[in-house]
């Protein structure tokens, strides 16, 4: 995944957020769902950091993030 996809998943709607509970350390993490100008779903998860977000990893989203995700665009 691309920083500029990265990006991209911030700025296109719609959005779901998430705590990532399981895996924040010392940092809170945080998750958000979206996708990409071209459409690629991607699940991002992020910390914030000195006010800016610094994405620890991207990927394309699962079965179950997807299915999450699919209900947030019909309700949109």
């Amino acid at each position: 995944v691309s920083k500029e996809e990265c990006e991209q998943v911030f700025f296109n709607t719609p959005l779901r957020f998430f705590d990532d509970n399981v895996h924040s350390g010392a940092e809170t993490r945080y998750g958000v769902l979206g996708k990409t100008n071209a459409g690629r779903k991607l699940t991002v998860i992020f910390i914030i950091r000195h006010n800016l977000i610094r994405v620890i990893s991207a990927y394309n989203q699962g079965r179950k993030d997807r299915q999450v995700y699919d209900q947030a665009e019909k309700e949109n």
